[in-house]
């Protein structure tokens, strides 16, 4: 069974769990008892939409290519309201001790009101941090859980901008204590304080410091400043600066303290050779055994290989540097290494090979950053490197067949995390996206349709153009049109079901003809697309405006 369908299971069992007033710890007052009751109303009418989701998830065919991160933040919401329900505590049992937990709460106030209101502000967080296009949930029902999540926030606001503040503190001890429940590889009890980002409670790997002097977790930080934080998370002091400089001494710490590698191999002292020839081979070398198996991959991150290949790509060779980068990119494979990889400082070099290498080397770099990329806390740093989305425009214009297509795979994994859309979207990611659409060779579309779903929420330069090509896909007849027809259809919704304005090109695009027959023959979900559309024109015609659901344009494409 696929991960997603563990987690909308799990999901639909803990939200039915928290509707019971009877689960409710005995010794509450009554505004207390009356608090959490309210709560445990909200949840159960939460039910429905957790069911759909389950069932959107049951009928899909390839269930493992469903964001089941998607669900992770869902799960953990209602995981933590259902034992607060139970336990009237945030804090309990074998984490009662927790100093993260504590003194977050300390910040705060430990009253169960105050707990209610944090538990509707992690709620509400998550439900406004899921993507209804991700799975096909009723729009009837997507609106009762928007109603729900507006009650929620206001149960929330009413903690005041200070308690507010102190939210995503406990936020992340709460969520750090149900991820260890879950068998999170790293447990905070068993690493240093010292050693831990204080933002994700996690053992940092790549720690850098801000100009308060806090150390923190690049991934981590950097996703607090795309948020348009400028204060530093800690002290909450403005930050002077928001660059990021490298904690060398925590870094060395931190190996120190997992223990000393293996011996490095032969390999690794070859890769590290003063000899360039030496180096050529060495790197030829590890790019064959990083293929071979994901044994070779352990064993040579390990042993040291990471850092090494890292530092020969920048190499003057190019043989030496399409050698590293496709090592890399084969040691990514392995999902334990992806986040090592960046660590080590990949990044940076890896976008120059995107710019200059070779044909090979500019796809294979673009092929790395999109697994990279695969590791959700690696999102936020590959899209904060300085031209990467611009190199990878300019490959998907520019580059060879396999190269276009590479590059369009990274663009769609890196906009997944929304702060990495407004980058895309500047760096003209939309035009080329509708460049795929409209290339007479139609070798690409289905590419382009996914990139400007993926790209849309950015910004509004380029939809209108966008909007125009995907009419034009509508339009189009011959053998093997349903599917891109189908997913033109989807994207199109997406754009224009909340905006009049795009609605109103429609009709000036003569697209209600093409949206007819799609209606008429089209497949089961061009049909349920074509005819939202259709009914949207409707009701503008008619001067009565649809109303507006909150969310974002992502991923409308499944399978894409």
């Amino acid at each position: 069974m696929a991960e997603a369908l563990r987690m909308a299971e799990a999901l639909v069992v803990a939200a039915r769990g928290c509707a019971s007033a009877a689960a409710f710890p005995a010794g509450l007052n009554d505004l207390d008892r009356a608090n959490c009751a309210a709560l445990a109303r909200k949840i159960s009418i939460l039910v429905l939409f957790f069911e759909e989701i389950k069932a959107s998830v049951a009928v899909q065919i390839d269930r493992d290519a469903l964001p089941a991160s998607r669900l992770a933040d869902l799960l953990v919401s209602v995981e933590v309201s259902r034992r607060f329900l139970r336990t009237g505590c945030l804090h309990d049992g074998d984490h009662a001790d927790d100093p993260a937990i504590l003194e977050s709460l300390a910040a705060a106030g430990r009253t169960v009101g105050e707990q209610v209101q944090y538990v509707s502000w992690q709620l509400e967080k998550a439900i406004g941090d899921f993507n209804y296009g991700d799975f096909d949930v009723p729009e009837e029902v997507v609106e009762q859980a928007e109603l729900v999540r507006a009650q929620l926030r206001r149960v929330a606001d009413r903690a005041g901008p200070d308690a507010l503040e102190t939210f995503p503190c406990i936020y992340n001890a709460v969520n750090r204590r149900e991820l260890n429940r879950m068998s999170c590889p790293w447990r905070a009890g068993a690493v240093p304080k010292d050693l831990l980002c204080p933002i994700s409670l996690d053992l940092m790997r790549d720690p850098v410091v801000v100009s308060t002097g806090q150390t923190y977790e690049r991934s981590s930080i950097q996703k607090w400043l795309d948020s348009g934080k400028v204060t530093c998370p800690k002290t909450r002091q403005k930050l002077d600066s928001l660059e990021l400089t490298p904690n060398q001494t925590l870094r060395r710490l931190i190996a120190r303290w997992r223990g000393p590698a293996p011996e490095g191999s032969d390999l690794v002292r070859r890769l590290a050779s003063p000899s360039p020839a030496e180096q050529r081979a060495a790197a030829a070398e590890a790019r064959a055994l990083a293929r071979r198996s994901g044994a070779h991959r352990v064993e040579m991150a390990t042993a040291g290989a990471i850092p090494a290949l890292v530092r020969l790509l920048s190499s003057p060779d190019p043989g030496t540097v399409e050698h590293a980068v496709t090592a890399l990119l084969n040691l990514s494979i392995s999902r334990s290494n992806r986040r090592e990889i960046v660590a080590a400082g990949a990044v940076a070099p890896t976008v120059e090979v995107l710019r200059r290498g070779s044909a090979e080397a500019r796809g294979n770099a673009a092929f790395a950053l999109f697994s990279l990329s695969l590791e959700e806390e690696n999102q936020a740093v590959i899209g904060a490197a300085e031209g990467v989305f611009e190199a990878l425009v300019a490959l998907l214009g520019e580059g060879s067949p396999a190269g276009r297509r590479d590059a369009a795979t990274a663009l769609y994994s890196l906009c997944a995390y929304h702060g990495n859309k407004a980058r895309a979207a500047r760096a003209g990611a939309m035009a080329a996206a509708v460049g795929l659409i409209e290339d007479k060779g139609g070798a690409m579309v289905q590419e382009g349709l996914a990139l400007v779903a993926a790209v849309a929420p950015g910004g509004r330069d380029g939809v209108p153009e966008a909007v125009r090509a995907l009419v034009g896909v509508l339009r189009t007849h011959g053998a093997g049109q349903d599917q891109l027809k189908e997913n033109a259809a989807a994207v199109l919704l997406a754009l224009c079901r909340r905006d009049a304005e795009r609605l109103r090109s429609l009709t000036r695009l003569g697209a209600a003809e093409p949206l007819a027959e799609l209606a008429e023959s089209g497949t089961d979900r061009a049909r349920r697309k074509a005819g939202a559309l259709l009914d949207r024109l409707n009701k503008l015609r008619g001067l009565v405006s649809p109303r507006p659901l909150p969310g974002e344009i992502s991923r409308e494409l499944h399978g894409l």
